[in-house]
């Protein structure tokens, strides 16, 4: 086991969940542009759910 990969499966988990990078950054201790390497990991997001988030609602 790597604590490196742990770390990273961790932080993609978040980021990918929609949770604020800033939550995340802080969690992490690193910067919210420090997590712009982990964003080529995190799926995009279908319609339906990208809509229900602009508007402001829960998914």
């Amino acid at each position: 086991m790597s604590v490196r990969r742990l770390r990273s499966s961790w932080i993609v988990e978040l980021l990918s969940a929609r949770i604020d990078l800033g939550v995340v950054a802080a969690a992490a201790g690193m910067s919210v542009s420090a997590l712009a390497r982990y964003q080529q990991f995190v799926p995009a997001l279908d319609e339906p759910t990208a809509v229900a988030l602009l508007r402001g609602r829960a998914r």
